[in-house]
């Protein structure tokens, strides 16, 4: 679940999502009607990303055909946002069965605590068209909520390539489509209001969801029309809230691969105190699957099968909604013993701190875990993109049982995040390791 917080400062703005969210055009989905009503034909793009061709032509990241290279800087437009802990991959979208009508899309955050690929309308070219997915006779759309804003769109079928792994055929939910503009208000009335469809909000191009789940709704949204998830969108009409099959939410792109499709691993490189301005490091497809993601020695935490959680020990208390999220900016916790500026922690010295992890129904092995939180104004002040030092407390509309295991984390370790159902040599998913 994507957590960004804005920190205003005396050098200048620090800006951070937390949860997820981007862009502006004029494409949007063919027949479509201004307000809170759709298309029912296909979506056609209007404003170019990064690079159209051929999908041979386009390439990936990596030498291997399971790992692509990720990325974390200043974001895809630092003039209208400084990204600060986001961590970025390059995303190829192509029509369905074709290799020759596809972009590669650059900047896309990867966020481990949500699931689904959702890209910006303003980052796709108009030469694509992808045909829109329909539920109960209606074209669908998606509201998705994060602890900082929403998003709201069509959902789209694409094929998704990531390196060189392909998911054939699966929804996607493109996002800020001026076709949609105005999301149903009982979108906006379930969670924060601030709209992040639009890269100066988002600080991404879009948002690949590679949690620990299937599908970003599950059974819920099959069986019933739950407020602020899915809506059928017919054109000319309101948009109103709507079932949709398994088949029809928008999913995780690990699980439709054909080979590598049980997990991913983050990796990313231990960095300097104070921040780096760039830093470099990889997305592994799948867990014991090749000789590149084995799972040898690491300590497994399985999470709850119906949220996600893990269980965290923290100053005497057992946070047991806890989760692990690269699309957090920082560690995100509740400590009143720590000096506050702005909305992150500011202590007078860098605190050495420790917290204990363990499976969400505290029954497996523990991970004691040492972490440090920095002075944020002096962090802000490095111009630096990447730190391992940043912590803020819980924003408002988070419960109180919680430990956001943001970004920080993951500097220095090799993050295993088993889908659920899913086989490995360390045990069957969901489960994060490291």
């Amino acid at each position: 679940m994507r957590e960004r917080l804005i920190l205003s400062l005396a050098v200048g703005l620090i800006v951070g999502a937390v949860g997820c969210g981007g862009g502006s055009g004029s494409g949007g989905a063919a027949g479509g009607a201004a307000g809170n009503s759709g298309g029912g034909g296909s979506i056609t793009p209007t404003v170019s990303g990064t690079g159209t061709g051929s999908l041979a032509s386009l390439g990936s990241s990596s030498g291997s055909p399971n790992v692509a290279t990720v990325v974390v800087d200043s974001g895809p437009d630092p003039q209208a946002i400084s990204a600060v802990n986001e961590l970025y991959v390059s995303v190829t979208l192509c029509e369905p069965g074709s290799t020759t009508a596809c972009q590669t899309i650059d900047h896309v955050e990867i966020d481990t605590a949500s699931v689904g690929l959702r890209i910006l309308s303003s980052a796709l070219s108009s030469n694509l068209s992808f045909a829109q997915e329909v539920a109960n006779g209606n074209p669908l759309a998606r509201c998705e909520e994060f602890a900082d804003g929403y998003v709201w769109g069509p959902v789209v079928i694409a094929d998704v390539h990531l390196a060189g792994e392909t998911a054939a055929s699966i929804p996607v939910h493109i996002i800020g489509d001026p076709d949609y503009t105005g999301a149903p208000s009982s979108c906006l009335d379930a969670g924060p209001g601030y709209n992040e469809g639009a890269v100066a909000a988002l600080g991404a191009n879009g948002i690949l969801g590679i949690g620990v789940m299937l599908q970003d709704c599950g059974s819920a949204c099959a069986q019933s029309a739950i407020a602020a998830e899915y809506y059928g969108c017919p054109p000319g009409g309101a948009c109103t809230s709507t079932t949709a099959s398994l088949a029809q939410q928008v999913s995780n792109p690990v699980a439709s691969f054909s080979a590598d499709d049980n997990g991913v691993i983050v990796e990313l490189p231990q960095i300097a105190a104070g921040g780096e301005a760039t830093v470099t490091g990889s997305l592994v497809f799948g867990i014991d699957t090749e000789s590149d993601n084995e799972s040898t020695g690491v300590t497994v935490l399985e999470a709850d099968p119906q949220t996600a959680a893990i269980t965290t020990y923290y100053n005497g208390g057992a946070l047991t909604d806890s989760y692990f999220d690269t699309g957090s900016d920082a560690y995100y916790f509740n400590d009143s013993s720590i000096a506050v500026c702005g909305t992150y922690y500011c202590p007078a010295s860098t605190l050495t701190l420790g917290a204990t992890n363990e499976s969400y129904d505290q029954s497996g092995a523990t991970s004691n875990v040492t972490f440090s939180v920095a002075n944020a104004d002096q962090l802000a002040e490095t111009g630096n993109a990447a730190f391992d030092d940043l912590g803020a407390p819980l924003t408002s509309g988070q419960p109180g049982a919680v430990f956001d295991w943001g970004l920080p984390f993951f500097f220095g370790r090799n993050v295993y995040i088993a889908l659920e159902g899913a086989n490995t040599s360390a045990g069957v998913g969901p489960f994060f390791a490291y």
